[in-house]
């Protein structure tokens, strides 16, 4: 059994809920799934919904999608840990804080929640009733698709890297920027 301290991290204990009965561990992956597919959707809803182009656009993804991420990790942190992305979810399998079949639960989780925003968008914008099908958030004219794979690429590693220095178990737990705000601050000057 998890003891107390083990169940207030679920998000790097994962390996050890062997011992859990079967409903205890349903209900806590259940929690884990639903924790990840809003803070999924919410982090995403922001991208879905921002006019474009709007000229500041880039600007206003930032800002909003970098405070909906603190927000998203504030809410279902104590809960998944936060993942959100399934780069992070991916960096922790890695890492092995959890299996292959959490793995397999966040990032199913993650994409459904993405789907839900994106569905929430269409249905909120004018983008749905012009007859469109999918929402895709566009690189600018001026972006090839080479440097917004390059800036893609620099983001998620920025991300993985604050991420593993956030869960280092040698970092002091009363840390100051341990609350999200060193998850939000690399993705808003990124975007």
């Amino acid at each position: 059994m998890l003891s107390n301290e083990d169940q207030d991290l679920p998000h790097t204990h994962l390996q050890f809920i062997g011992d859990l009965p079967w409903n205890k561990y349903l209900w806590l992956m259940t929690r884990i799934f639903v924790a990840e597919l809003i803070g999924s959707a919410l982090f995403i809803l922001p991208s879905n919904i921002i006019p474009s182009p709007t000229g500041c656009e880039p600007l206003m993804a930032g800002i909003a999608m970098g405070g909906v991420f603190y927000v998203s990790i504030w809410i279902i942190y104590p809960i998944s840990g936060g993942h959100i992305n399934p780069i992070i979810s991916l960096t922790s399998f890695l890492q092995q804080n959890i299996n292959l079949s959490h793995l397999l639960v966040y990032w199913l989780a993650q994409f459904v929640g993405a789907f839900l925003a994106m569905i929430i968008g269409l249905k909120l914008t004018p983008f749905g009733h012009h007859g469109t099908k999918l929402h895709l958030i566009q690189p600018m004219p001026s972006v090839s698709a080479g440097h917004a794979f390059v800036v893609e690429l620099i983001t998620g590693s920025i991300l993985v890297i604050v991420y593993l220095s956030t869960i280092d178990p040698k970092r002091p737990k009363n840390w100051g920027l341990s609350t999200g705000l060193n998850m939000v601050l690399p993705l808003m000057s990124a975007i």
